[in-house]
């Protein structure tokens, strides 16, 4: 309660200079579904060898990206199968509130310092698994902040950039195990607003890595990943 309650005032001051705005304001569409491709390195970091009752959860792969972007809300969805043959399926799936504090601003740019509010749940199961508490299975709460730069191009043409660094703490879905994790994030956004009536389409690239250090060090894995997609903005 105590994170939601600070990043409502950045809510409700975005929402301000929504109000009334000229095309020639830097504002977000008010919702774009993106789908594409993330390409997926899961890698163990463990300090330690793992342990024989835990299967290699490593791969890499292309896997199947889906997200949803309304106001300050976003969910995304990621998931797919190895594709050497070793019988590992990933799924992902997350959700973040988000506020943007802008330090500097004028008719057609901003720069500021976003506040991200994150949960995850992170599932890699392999068929090598001999019990299901072998899982990696995770579930993260997290926040982050960084530096964000966006700007009207034109009357149609919007583009903007964000970098942040997170840190997480996680739960284990099977037990009362745990951990942290750390994080790091570059996106970056295109959208060219209403070619048909109000719809309208943009692309976006998000190179994301996490570090998990965990009870289980066996499970201590790091992903890093980057996606394009495409979207449709209304």
């Amino acid at each position: 309660m105590l994170a939601l309650g600070i990043l409502m005032p950045g809510a409700a001051h975005a929402q301000m200079f929504s109000v009334g705005a000229s095309r020639d304001r830097v504002d977000k569409p008010e919702m774009a579904v993106y789908s594409g491709v993330e390409w997926l390195n899961f890698s163990y970091q463990g300090l330690i060898p793992r342990d024989a009752a835990y299967p290699d959860y490593a791969f890499n792969a292309p896997l199947l990206r889906l997200q949803a972007e309304a106001g300050d809300l976003a969910i995304h969805a990621v998931f797919g199968r190895d594709m050497r043959g070793i019988n590992l399926s990933y799924t992902e799936l997350g959700a973040e509130l988000g506020s943007d504090y802008t330090v500097w601003r004028n008719r057609r740019a901003a720069v500021g310092l976003p506040l991200r509010l994150n949960t995850t749940y992170t599932l890699v199961r392999s068929r090598d698994s001999r019990t299901v508490a072998a899982e990696f299975n995770q579930s993260t709460v997290g926040v982050g902040t960084g530096f964000f730069a966006q700007a009207r191009l034109g009357r149609s043409l919007r583009v903007r950039s964000e970098a942040s660094a997170g840190f997480g703490f996680v739960a284990n879905g099977i037990n009362s195990d745990g951990g942290t994790m750390r994080s790091a994030r570059w996106s970056s956004r295109v959208h060219v607003d209403g070619l048909f009536s109000r719809v309208g389409v943009g692309a976006g690239v998000d190179v994301r890595t996490r570090s998990y250090a965990l009870d289980i060090r066996s499970l201590e894995y790091r992903a890093a990943s980057i996606a394009i997609t495409g979207a449709i903005t209304f």
